[in-house]
């Protein structure tokens, strides 16, 4: 069962770090001219 916790942990904060990650592409994304 601690591993199952753990693994939850881990997406939790994957998602959490990818959130702001997936933000940046979508303006990358709106704004090539930028980059």
């Amino acid at each position: 069962m601690s591993a199952v916790k753990s693994r939850n942990i881990l997406v939790l904060g994957a998602g959490e770090l990818g959130l702001p990650v997936l933000r940046n592409l979508a303006r990358r994304a709106k704004a090539p001219e930028s980059h």
